[in-house]
């Protein structure tokens, strides 16, 4: 949780940065186009946290029902 809330500051001050630099005019000096390239980056490392702890969740929920469905059948047995 630390990291995702970490890639979201860290995206949000990017973002922050390359709209100031977006304001200077409509040439691209090398630090925009490092603040863009940057940018970029924390926004792919933040779809990447974000897909991971999807499936992680996801393979914990489909544990989670096979863990309930052995506990019945073993339930089932014993009755």
């Amino acid at each position: 949780m630390k990291r995702h809330t970490m890639n979201v500051a860290l995206s949000g001050g990017l973002l922050a940065v390359f709209l100031l630099l977006a304001g200077c005019g409509e040439d691209q000096g090398p630090a925009e186009q490092a603040g863009e390239q940057i940018d970029e980056a924390a926004e792919d490392v933040q779809e990447s946290a974000e897909e991971g702890m999807e499936s992680a969740g996801d393979t914990m929920e489909e544990a989670a029902d096979e863990a309930e469905q052995a506990a019945d059948e073993v339930e089932e047995e014993t009755d």
